[in-house]
C-alpha cells in the first residue's frame, strides 16, 4: 500500500523541522528521518495507529512520533497522511 502526504501534512512536517532546527539542526534531521520511517511503516501496517479520541467513530487514526501526532486515514488503495501536529495542540478545533 502506498503512503501519500496531503499538502497540509507536508507543510506541517516542514514547519516542525524548521522549528526544531533553530536550536538543534542535527536533532531536526534525525527527527525527520524518524518521522519518515514511522510513516513508511503504515504502508505495511495501516491500522497500527489508534482511533482519535476527539473524533469517536471517525475513520481517522493516529500514530505518535517525537512529541507530535501523525493523523492519517486508510483508503482502499493508500494511506493518506492528513496532519502532523504538536501533541499539545487542539488541532481538531482548527479549520
Amino acid at each position: 500500500m502506498n503512503v501519500l502526504w496531503s499538502p497540509r501534512a507536508a507543510r506541517e512536517a516542514d514547519r516542525a523541522v524548521r522549528y526544531i532546527a533553530r536550536d538543534r539542526p542535527r536533532v531536526a534531521a534525525d527527527w525527520l528521518t524518524g518521522l519518515r520511517d514511522a510513516v513508511s511503516r503504515l504502508a505495511e501496517f495501516p491500522n497500527s495507529g489508534h482511533s482519535l479520541p476527539e473524533l469517536p467513530g471517525s475513520s481517522r487514526r493516529e500514530i505518535p512520533y517525537g512529541g507530535y501526532r501523525v493523523i492519517y486515514r486508510v483508503r482502499a488503495e493508500h494511506v493518506e497522511i492528513l496532519r502532523v501536529v504538536h501533541a499539545r495542540r487542539n488541532w481538531h478545533l482548527e479549520r
